[in-house]
Order: structure tokens, then sequence, then C-alpha cells
């Protein structure tokens, strides 16, 4: 509270607006041995959540091979990470879905075969995902931004089989109703809530950066730095678009 009103708070368990943190040892995990220069340190810093979460999703969670068709809705840090994640186990098509321009193209750049342009009003998401699929649905779509809306449509989309995964943070009383339950049964679909894609940090981060040092895991692309008193700047840029994860330095 300050002068009797409520003040918003952005904090998710893991994450401190300050230089230095308190955590549990089981927390923690030592990448010293795997650092080499200033820019390594920039691009590791959302390992713990957004790239974490987002790969994961697509190799551990969703188990992904090859053979699988993949759409990611919502493509910031997270669904950015999951495309990367895709291309990686060679999924093809792998499909982009965002409202940005900028984050589409991006998408293109890091492996996404297509992208589609929600912000667009005569896009008809289910029937561009059809087309793209040959009718079939992809076996793996994952949500990363929390709208219920978009999570029913998703499921509605996804092939006979496959796997619709609920990654992005909803507001706390959201809800949506998966139809009906005789045929979702006959469906064979799972609904799968992931979190950080059931990652061991302690496995998982290493590999990430095994897969940064080879360039085929291109985080610091995703990365910009603000010093820390443009922490607005930072905030602004990321809703804007124009930036996908703001990075604060302190010093």
């Amino acid at each position: 509270m300050s002068g009797g009103q409520d003040l918003p708070g952005y904090f998710f368990g893991q994450s401190s607006f300050a230089n230095h943190s308190n955590v549990p040892e089981s927390s923690v995990v030592n990448i010293s041995h795997l650092i080499t220069e200033e820019r390594d340190m920039h691009a590791y810093a959302a390992m713990g959540c957004s790239f974490q979460a987002g790969s994961a999703t697509i190799t551990k969670l969703a188990g992904a091979r090859k053979e699988d068709s993949v759409v990611i809705m919502g493509v910031g840090a997270v669904g950015l990470s999951a495309i990367m994640a895709a291309k990686i186990c060679r999924c093809s098509p792998i499909i982009a879905v965002d409202l940005h321009e900028t984050r589409l193209q991006m998408a293109r750049e890091l492996g996404a075969t297509h992208v589609i342009n929600t912000s667009i009003d005569s896009v008809d998401l289910a029937a561009e995902i059809q087309t793209i699929t040959n009718g079939n649905g992809p076996t793996i779509t994952v949500d990363t931004t929390g709208s219920p809306a978009l999570c029913k449509d998703g499921l509605d989309f996804t092939a006979d089989n496959g796997k619709m995964i609920l990654l992005g943070t909803p507001p706390l009383d959201a809800e949506f109703n998966i139809g009906n339950l005789v045929g979702f049964i006959k469906s064979g679909k799972s609904l799968v809530g992931s979190m950080e894609g059931d990652a061991i940090p302690g496995k998982h981060i290493p590999q990430m950066i095994r897969w940064f040092k080879s360039g085929i895991f291109p985080i610091d692309r995703l990365v910009k730095t603000y010093k820390v008193e443009n922490f607005e700047a930072a905030i602004s840029d990321m809703k804007a678009g124009s930036t996908i994860k703001p990075v604060l330095l302190w010093k």
C-alpha cells in the first residue's frame, strides 16, 4: 500500500526488481564454467524462465519429433524459444501466430515455416492452420498468450491425438469450456498445462547454453539491454513489440 492505494506487482516467484536476490540453494544452477564473455550473461539472464519454458515445453513436455507439426500462439520470448526448439527437433510445419509483424518476422528468421498475423481482420486462424496442415491440424499446439479464447481455438484445431499445451498465464479467474465431452474423449487429444516445460533446470539450462554456443539457439537476438534507470522504456518497448526480452543492467 502507498498512501492508501494498492500497488501493482509483476513478480512471478523467481523474479525481483533488485540487483541481488536471496534464493534457495536448490534454485541455483552453477554455469560459471560456461561463461566466456560479458554478453553471455545478458543472453543467459532469462534462461530460468522464458527461454527454458518455451524450449522445454517442445523438447521435453511435448516430446516433439520431426514428424510433428507445431503451432505456437504468441511469439514473445517464450514463443520464440519454442519456435527455435521446434526447429532443433526438425518439426514441420512450424506455424507462428501473433499480433505484431515485427515478432512474426523474427519468428520466420528463427525457424517458423509459416506465420499468421491475427491483427488482420480478414484472417480466419483455424482455416489458415487447416490449410497449412493439409486439413489435419497441428499435432502440437502451444499457447503462450494466456487468452482463453485462443486456448479454446487451439484445442479445437489441434489434430486428433494431438497435444494442446497451455503455457501462457491467463487471468486468475479465466475459464474456458472444452465443449462436448464425448467428442473430446473420442478425439484422443491431450490438454496439458506446462510449468517450465517439466524441465529440470540443472540439466536443461546447460543444454540451452550448448545450443546457444553451437548457433542453433540464438537467444541473444531476443535480448535488448537497458540501464536500470530506463526500466520504463524497457516495459514500453516490450509492450509495443519492438523488444522481445528486455534485460536490465545494474551497472
